[in-house]
């Protein structure tokens, strides 16, 4: 994969989490799931996702800082 095409992957996962993050067809549903709120499981899975995300991230962009993916 290119430099650059790697960087419009970037862009694109961020915007995608970006918007992602307020779950508004959540907001006033009232199911429990596990016994918490629906809501609540997904804030905790966007957590984990989100964690995830900067893991790669530093693993893809922290290379090209340090002048090794040149």
């Amino acid at each position: 994969m290119s430099r650059r095409a790697r960087h419009i992957l970037i862009g694109v996962v961020l915007v995608v989490f970006f918007l992602l993050r307020d779950d508004f067809w959540l907001a006033d549903d009232p199911r429990l799931l596990l016994g918490l709120p629906v809501g609540l499981l997904y804030h905790a899975s966007y957590c984990l996702a989100a964690s995830a995300l900067m893991a790669w991230l530093i693993a893809v962009v922290r290379p090209f800082e340090n002048g090794a993916g040149k």
